[in-house]
């Protein structure tokens, strides 16, 4: 591996720590204890709410689960082949002068262009499989949204909840679903730091 591979490799790991530490750093506390908090305050105005959020709690890390290894693996493979793609743009600099001297620059393009078209291909499979990763974190929140809408509208509609009480408990719940969110989204990230 040449040393420009390796710079960017490096460069580009210790950036996604040294970011991934301050957002665990400044956000994972105050996460927790609002959707702790929440948690509790939801479950004494409406249990069948609070029911609505452990059951997207437990899809969200069913979800999870089942696409952690494939999104680590093309996560990891966009990765390489940047490195590789730039360890190939910098050779082009190194040896300019060899290249000139000797001819070489139809052999120099192919190289550059090769490495393009492979982090090309593997940047849209990553970006593929980001938006099917998204794709079920906007499915899952329609899908509480309509559940919370269906069982608050029941209440209203039976005179058990006031629309003003409907009200509190929609905001509690969205308060706590972006907790859960967040923490969604921070899994995957925390599963490729650890490997790295």
């Amino acid at each position: 591996m040449d040393s420009s591979r390796i710079t960017q490799q490096l460069q580009t790991d210790s950036n996604e720590i040294a970011s991934y530490c301050i957002n665990v750093i400044q956000n994972v506390p105050v996460s927790s204890v609002r959707l702790i908090t929440v948690s509790v305050i939801t479950y004494q105005i409406n249990k069948t709410v609070f029911g609505i959020l452990l059951i997207l709690a437990a899809l969200y890390i069913v979800f999870f689960e089942i696409f952690k290894g494939k999104l680590y693996n093309t996560t990891r493979e966009f990765k390489n082949e940047q490195a590789l793609f730039f360890s190939k743009a910098q050779e082009q600099l190194r040896y300019i002068k060899f290249v000139k001297r000797h001819g070489l620059i139809d052999v120099f393009i192919n190289r550059v262009d090769l490495a393009f078209q492979s982090l090309f291909k593997t940047a849209m499979h990553a970006q593929i499989f980001q938006y099917i990763f998204s794709g079920i974190d906007s499915m899952l929140l329609a899908l509480s949204q309509i559940g919370l809408f269906l069982v608050g509208g029941v209440a209203v509609l039976n005179g058990e909840m006031s629309i003003g009480g409907f009200t509190t408990i929609n905001v509690y719940f969205s308060s706590a679903l972006g907790c859960i969110r967040y923490f969604f989204h921070l899994l995957p990230l925390h599963k490729m730091h650890w490997y790295l």
